[in-house]
């Protein structure tokens, strides 16, 4: 399912006011412990940064290939393409088992072919065009949401990065990013609320391009295309 999604950089001021409208007006999400949570995501690129320029260029349609881990538990493992289809996103992902997300990691992506619902595909986009570990980000999370319109609310803070290694061992190898805005991130099908509408512009909050991955792109290889 397509839905809308924008990406709003806040000061600490600014999250902390929407943190504390986000637990009064909205529901906690119950994967949370005490209203927030750990990502940590391992994207794959092709040596050119095929991927990365498709972001930096803006182009409407484009995708991202990661792995994905929440909080300390190394049992849940999560492959996607988060894509984008004339301006609207979606995610297709299947659930791997810790060896199959240490092979994947490995760059070998054989036996995704035989995982449901999206495996052959992954696969197939990993496969073809000779996609690798390019990098890792590591971030805590703030998460509400509501059922009507599927709509939800992140807030993204204490944002680093590391090598592709990292998403193994973060302790030793992430490098924290303290010049990286708090991302306030907003979902949904049709329209936002009115309210938080309202309350964005009351407190100075303004639309911006705060990609994650690009930031951790520039800042572990310098811009360089060659990943």
């Amino acid at each position: 399912m397509l839905r809308h999604e924008e990406k709003y950089p806040v000061t600490p001021e600014q999250y902390r006011q929407l943190r504390e409208l986000g637990r009064q007006t909205l529901l906690q999400d119950p994967h949370t412990i005490d209203g927030i949570y750990l990502v940590r995501s391992l994207y794959f690129d092709t040596r050119q940064g095929k991927d990365y320029q498709a972001t930096m260029d803006g182009a409407l349609s484009r995708h991202k290939m990661r792995l994905r881990t929440y909080g300390t538990d190394e049992q849940f493992y999560r492959l996607e393409e988060k894509y984008k289809k004339y301006g609207l996103s979606g995610k297709r992902d299947s659930l791997l088992t810790s060896a199959q997300a240490h092979a994947v990691a490995n760059g070998s992506y054989v036996d995704l072919a035989q995982i449901t619902p999206y495996g052959p595909r992954l696969a197939k986009i990993l496969q073809r065009d000779s996609y690798r570990p390019a990098l890792t980000v590591n971030y805590w999370r703030d998460a509400f949401y509501l059922p009507e319109d599927d709509f939800r609310l992140t807030l993204d803070w204490d944002i680093a990065y590391g090598a592709p290694e990292a998403f193994w061992q973060p302790e030793q190898s992430l490098a924290p990013d303290p010049e990286s805005p708090i991302v306030l991130e907003v979902k949904y099908l049709t329209a936002p609320p009115a309210w938080l509408t309202k309350t964005l512009e009351e407190i100075g909050v303004e639309l911006g391009q705060n990609s994650k991955y690009c930031r951790g792109i520039q800042k572990l290889y310098e811009g360089r295309m060659s990943i």
